[in-house]
């Protein structure tokens, strides 16, 4: 009987008390810098060996066949510079894991347009004329992307004592 219990409580303890993890995808971002070059960045995931290196490669068309835009792999960063861009041209980027010589699948391409004057932001595009108040990430679909919560008042938000009051919407983003 003492064994059965003892097995148990090992159990709800290994269930109960291990950290949620969730299974996101690289997050592979593209962003335009001044004089044209393309900011490229990813997620270093907690399951990711120590030795883990990465290849990007890039294309003019999301269709098209990628080419290796580094000429060594990057061991000791998840973020990179190209700057063989051409101001106007839209360019897709794709990442991928190099361990023990072998490369992983590509990520999720990242589309950007190189520009003159760098944008320290990306836009999120609402269907609704409204005002945001909060926003949250999470991954709500388990598909391995972020995704956006924006919290909105639909009436007035009247604080009383530490309860709310009045209507709240919440919207998600993909």
């Amino acid at each position: 009987m003492m064994r059965c219990g003892f097995f148990w409580m090992i159990f709800l303890f290994c269930t109960v008390c291990a950290p949620a993890v969730e299974h996101l995808d690289r997050g592979l971002l593209a962003l335009p810098m001044n004089g044209g070059k393309i900011y490229v960045g990813w997620r270093l995931l907690a399951e990711d060996p120590s030795d883990i290196a990465f290849h990007i490669y890039r294309s003019e068309k999301a269709d098209a066949e990628f080419e290796r835009v580094t000429a060594t792999p990057l061991s000791h960063s998840t973020n990179w510079v190209d700057s063989t861009t051409q101001i106007g041209k839209t360019y897709f980027y794709r990442v991928t894991t190099l361990q023990n010589e072998l490369e992983g699948m590509p990520s999720k391409p990242a589309e950007v347009t190189a520009a003159k004057r760098k944008r320290e932001y990306m836009d999120i595009q609402f269907w609704a004329d409204y005002e945001a108040r909060m926003c949250a990430i999470a991954d709500l679909d388990g598909n391995g992307a972020y995704d956006y919560i924006i919290k909105q008042p639909s009436s007035t938000l009247i604080r009383i004592k530490k309860k709310a009051t009045g209507s709240q919407v919440a919207h998600a983003i993909r």
